[in-house]
């Protein structure tokens, strides 16, 4: 294959005008003799894509077409299949313009994940690539984990790899760890929605702890608990460059949030946390709490939907208000309703920020996506409500 005027093509062999080399004195034979009767053509990437669409009896992607020498392909939705995922990517193995790939939804299942994989072994200029929602674990978790792995390990020009909702589970997650260990470019990585239990959780816990490259990681929608939660957070506290975590929609508990605020401690690369729906209490917070109180770079923390009261926010207010050098910049708390003493606290918190903050640009701390309520408006509320209560006890 080569590369003429940014369009790759394929080099075939064409024997239909070979030469006649019984014309010529030559000691070449068998083989070799062969060979020299052969001459060589080339064809465009869109002859060969439409060459394997007839080979594999696939029905050609118009879209691929028009957009194979753009920068971006996106094929979402459109169904292709393992075989058709065969055909589209060969043309790319020499592709030069193609750096962004979105193929959400499309079937691929872990043959077509294979494909794709030698694919991007070849190609150098692919650095964003979408393949959400393609059953790639479905049928065989051991294959589409494999084939997934060679992505991560042999591919060093991807940044941002999407392989939510593809029901990987943990065999997948096993072949995940050696490939994160030796990966130096991958920024952002979204496993969302896969299934990962406790033994998945603690491979790709063992693998995050030992990669130095990755920026932001997506692990929500799955089952991360016990020995998982705990392998999770044994890795944040020794990565160094994770700057954003998703673990929302698992099952830390409070046991996983203490685990957690033990790493927050030692962490100086975080930025922000999302423990939404994970089932942690009071207890739970009041120890991440503690650890904010000595971190110095966490700037956003997510709790919403938790087992949590006032209590625990209350607990961040009074930690953060004491270290100075906290960043703490957001606590988000949807579906939490403040008591009295929340907002009295909040009200006395606000009048005591006259810290010094310009050296971490922290202008102020806020509790947000909190349900309050007006005080004076609720008072009055509740004195028109007694008073019609005792009229109609009067009557």
């Amino acid at each position: 294959m080569s590369v003429q005027n940014g369009t790759s093509v394929q080099t075939l062999l064409d024997t239909s005008n070979p030469i006649n080399v019984d014309e010529y004195d030559t000691d070449l034979e068998g083989e070799l003799a062969e060979k020299q009767r052969e001459t060589y053509t080339q064809i465009s990437a869109y002859d060969h894509y439409m060459d394997l669409c007839k080979q594999h009896e696939v029905v050609p992607v118009s879209l691929f077409i028009k957009q194979m020498t753009t920068e971006k392909i996106d094929l979402s939705y459109h169904s292709i299949g393992p075989e058709g995922i065969k055909a589209l990517s060969a043309p790319l193995a020499t592709n030069t313009t193609v750096s962004s790939m979105n193929l959400t939804e499309n079937f691929c299942g872990a043959p077509g994940c294979q494909d794709m994989a030698e694919m991007l072994c070849e190609n150098c200029y692919i650095t964003e690539l979408i393949l959400k929602g393609n059953d790639i674990g479905k049928k065989s978790q051991e294959d589409g984990g494999k084939a997934l792995a060679m992505i991560i390990k042999e591919n060093s020009y991807i940044k941002y790899l999407d392989l939510s909702d593809n029901y990987l589970g943990d065999v997948s997650a096993e072949m995940f760890y050696e490939s994160l260990k030796v990966n130096l470019k991958l920024k952002n990585l979204d496993l969302s929605g896969n299934d990962f239990g406790e033994i998945g959780s603690e491979f790709l816990g063992y693998g995050i702890g030992a990669n130095d490259s990755l920026e932001k990681l997506t692990l929500s929608y799955n089952k991360i608990r016990g020995k998982g939660a705990v392998a999770l957070a044994a890795a944040l506290k020794v990565n160094i460059s994770l700057k954003h975590l998703d673990l929302s929609w698992n099952g830390f508990r409070d046991a996983g949030a203490m685990n957690l605020s033990e790493s927050l401690k030692d962490n100086n690369s975080l930025l922000t946390l999302n423990l939404d729906h994970n089932e942690i209490t009071d207890e739970g917070l009041v120890k991440l709490a503690g650890a904010l109180g000595q971190n110095d770079t966490l700037k956003c923390l997510r709790m919403g939907y938790n087992d949590i009261t006032s209590k625990g926010v209350i607990a961040v207010l009074d930690a953060v208000e004491a270290n100075s050098k906290s960043a703490m910049e957001s606590l988000h708390v949807p579906g939490l309703v403040a008591d009295d003493d929340l907002l009295d606290r909040m009200i006395s918190f606000r009048d005591n920020w006259n810290r010094s903050r310009t050296q971490l640009n922290v202008a102020q701390f806020e509790v947000s996506e909190l349900t309050t309520f007006n005080r004076k408006q609720k008072a009055e509320k509740d004195e028109k409500a007694a008073l019609l209560a005792q009229q109609t006890t009067d009557d």
